[in-house]
């Protein structure tokens, strides 16, 4: 799992690096360059739905290989449209990409069914981190083809999206056996305040509690994240600047998903999903007090923004992971990532109006009190599984 995942992030971060500069070339506009990354968000938001429903009724296995065979079909697609110069088909192959990307996504999902209850999130939290590799290997391993291979367009880099794509669809569909939700035990299922049979108004107050952290922590980063080089680089910042900021948004995301694992494994999802909410009201404040193209205090604020997400999409992702029923755990995790993901597009998409209107302090702090109303609405929780005082009924 951990290595498949590895694999699905090393194809959407090589496809998204090259396709707004294949975007570039085809259409002459740099403001139509960052319509193929929204419409992958977009593909992620569709995939989740679509496959959460083959896997909510054949397994977990059949659908992770279903997603990384279309997100391989996807890949090829995209080197068409950059063989032919034709933005509509870029267009629909990055929406393609972003549904085999779904599969990446659900997979912690997958990995935490064949383990515990108790240690479902550490689980995850090492899940999540397995993105950092591609995260680092698929833009350099992108944009290597793209310059050495002879293509029109730089389409080769799509080569390395089909290949990561196809070698993950091959290993998980040879080495995932047998499949997790076969591994899962249902006597190990049930911990107070995450789920089970008549508890269903702790279940569903959980999965409305899940379901906002997911989407607030994902939507907040996306906002302030999206325009934060846009903002430096107009009061001076150098693309250096720009980039230290965002490795250390990226180191904050990333780095520390295992030990956000394990704090929620000790202390319990809901503590440390308000943890993340608050981190990223933080964030937005310092974001917004940060003096213009002051970069290291930019860094900072998103460094602190990249660690609310680890901890607000790890932990909301672990109440996630409980529930009694198999199936109808799989649909529901499905339409999460789907109301995910569909937020984050709508989010990137509207945070350069937002900007224009109201200036980057303005969206940073509109971040803040998107936070702070997931935070007041979940009314402080408890330990919400895997903390202290956890036991199995």
């Amino acid at each position: 799992m951990f290595g498949g995942v590895g694999l699905g992030a090393t194809a959407l971060y090589a496809a998204s690096t090259v396709a707004p500069l294949v975007a570039v070339d085809i259409t002459g506009s740099r403001g139509l360059s960052g319509l193929p990354v929204a419409f992958s968000i977009t593909g992620t938001a569709t995939g989740a739905l679509i496959l959460s429903r083959i896997m909510a009724a054949h397994g977990r296995r059949p659908g992770l290989v279903t997603g990384f065979a279309i997100g391989a079909a996807g890949a090829v697609l995209a080197i068409l449209a950059a063989a032919r110069g034709s933005f509509p088909l870029l267009l629909a192959a990055m929406f393609v990409i972003g549904c085999g990307n779904s599969a990446t996504q659900l997979a912690r999902y997958a990995a935490a069914d064949a383990h515990p209850s108790a240690r479902r999130t550490r689980v995850i939290g090492w899940i999540v981190w397995a993105a950092t590799i591609g995260a680092v290997a698929g833009p350099t391993l992108g944009t290597s083809a793209a310059s050495r291979i002879a293509a029109p367009s730089l389409s080769a880099a799509f080569l390395v999206t089909a290949t990561a794509f196809l070698l993950g669809a091959v290993g998980i569909g040879i080495l995932l056996r047998p499949d997790p939700s076969t591994l899962r035990d249902p006597a190990d299922d049930v911990a107070p305040g995450v789920g089970g049979v008549g508890d269903d108004a702790v279940d569903r107050a959980v999965l409305r509690r899940a379901l906002v952290g997911l989407v607030a922590s994902q939507c907040v980063m996306v906002l302030i994240m999206v325009m934060s080089p846009v903002h430096l680089r107009q009061h001076g910042g150098a693309l250096p600047a720009v980039g230290m900021m965002m490795s250390s948004h990226t180191l904050g995301m990333f780095a520390f998903t295992p030990l956000t694992g394990y704090l929620a494994h000790r202390f319990g999802n809901t503590r440390v999903l308000n943890v993340g909410l608050a981190l990223l009201i933080t964030a937005g404040i310092a974001a917004a007090l940060a003096p213009p193209g002051n970069a290291l205090a930019l860094a900072a604020a998103l460094f602190l923004l990249g660690l609310g997400w680890s901890c607000g999409f790890v932990a909301a992702s672990g109440l996630l992971a409980h529930g009694a029923v198999p199936a109808e755990r799989a649909r529901l995790q499905g339409r999460a990532d789907t109301l995910v993901f569909g937020g984050a597009a709508l989010t990137s998409l509207s945070s350069g109006a937002i900007l224009s209107v109201v200036g980057y302090a303005g969206l940073s702090l509109i971040g803040s009190a998107i936070a702070a109303a997931a935070l007041v609405s979940g009314g402080g929780g408890g330990g919400g599984g895997g903390g202290p005082g956890t036991k199995v009924r």
